[in-house]
């Protein structure tokens, strides 16, 4: 740990900010379980109706249509997010490098 301290000494402290975005994820956050979304019920929710020979659920199909959309989108948003982590992480690691090989040439003339 020492030696990370020493490779980002003199820059800014705003280089230490490294989030450890693999323990949150949005899709878990907003991801409603399929079992809640297509769950029937045995009488005619809000006044729906819906005849003796159909089935009735929970949630109407614009609710539904909605809750799928927004799991698909909080995945596709996590794996963004993992995606712009990653290029962060490397661009950082790109810049300690190079003030690395700055230095090592500044103390080699």
């Amino acid at each position: 740990m020492k030696q990370n301290r020493m490779e980002v000494e003199g820059s800014n402290c705003d280089d230490d900010f490294n989030p450890d975005f693999s323990s949150c994820s949005i899709e878990s956050l907003l991801n409603v379980p399929m079992q809640i979304i297509f769950r029937e019920t045995k009488t005619s929710d809000r006044g729906r109706g819906g005849g003796s020979g159909g089935k009735n659920f929970i949630l109407s199909k614009s609710e539904v249509s909605t809750l799928l959309r927004v799991s698909m989108l909080s995945s596709e948003l996590d794996a963004l997010l993992s995606l712009a982590s990653d290029a962060l992480d490397k661009s950082q690691k790109c810049k300690t490098y190079r003030n690395q090989i700055i230095n090592a040439n500044n103390n080699g003339d």
